[in-house]
């Protein structure tokens, strides 16, 4: 039998939760020490959580499964969901199973609800309200690398038109499938963002604006030639600079500008901030 090993796992928001987990192939034990550690935190899990629960006397060899899930954001803003197993197996009582399935189920409700504060439920994309954490986090990463950073403010033309034309579940229905042509279209260094409503926002990195402008129309070409409902759906793009200084409001209000400018001048179009007429 081969002896398991009781690891700290180091996270921002705890420091007691802890990974059971075999050091190779082979069966585990928990000790008596390494199951009484693991019931002080499950107590004090379930003391800020919920209601406690009982546990048996170590006497036999204890076995449970149970999934954990630490979230959080590193110091160079990027985000993480890292997932551990703790593996024991109960041979005299359901007590201490169901206590660990418990255990797991909570940190899943946990989890979910932390995704569900940062995502946007219909498309699975980042929501406005994790907008500023994900812009300071591309221009650190774009200055390490010596690259730019644009935002691109996208909406969909006449969207109001297909909901009140095919309803509301239709006009889902074109919210997702832009969503995932955005997700096919971009760079593996872009963030795309659901900004609310029919506008979707882009944060790229880019060497040069010519390079940023053809990518930004490749974007909107593949959003044109999209069948969706065989509907003709097209977008249009305001494009603003981003500077170092961390000016989230002047920035969007750039890009949107550039949006304006775009719908007015016939929709469909992409429109840098900087080549407007003053």
């Amino acid at each position: 039998m081969k002896l398991a090993h009781l690891t700290k796992i180091k996270t921002f928001e705890s420091s007691k939760r802890f990974l059971i987990k075999k050091p190779n192939e082979g069966d585990l034990i928990i000790l008596q020490n390494q199951w009484n550690q693991l019931k002080i935190l499950l107590h004090e899990y379930d003391a800020k959580k919920g209601p406690s629960v009982e546990f048996n006397n170590l006497s036999e060899e204890i076995w449970v499964q149970a999934n954990i899930v630490v979230t959080g954001i590193e110091n160079s803003f990027h985000s993480y969901i890292k997932y551990y197993t703790v593996i024991a197996i109960v041979l005299f009582s359901s007590i201490i199973m169901l206590a660990l399935i418990s255990f797991a189920i909570k940190y899943f409700i946990q989890q979910r609800v932390e995704v569900q504060a940062s995502h946007d439920y219909l498309t699975g994309l980042f929501n406005r309200n994790y907008f500023d954490i994900l812009l300071k986090r591309q221009l650190h990463e774009s200055n390490r690398n010596n690259q730019n950073v644009a935002i691109m403010l996208c909406d969909i033309d006449h969207f109001k038109n297909v909901n009140d034309t095919y309803g509301h579940d239709n006009g889902d229905k074109v919210l997702k499938a832009i969503a995932e042509t955005f997700m096919m279209t971009s760079r593996a260094s872009d963030t795309i963002i659901r900004f609310g409503g029919e506008e979707f926002l882009i944060i790229a990195s880019y060497q040069n604006i010519d390079d940023l402008m053809r990518y930004a129309e490749r974007i909107r070409m593949n959003i044109e030639n999209t069948k969706i409902l065989d509907l003709n759906i097209t977008i249009s793009i305001g494009i603003a600079i981003c500077d170092h200084s961390g000016e989230v409001n002047k920035v969007i209000k750039k890009a949107d500008t550039a949006l304006y400018t775009a719908k007015e001048n016939g929709r469909n179009q992409v429109i840098l901030y900087d080549n407007i007429k003053k």
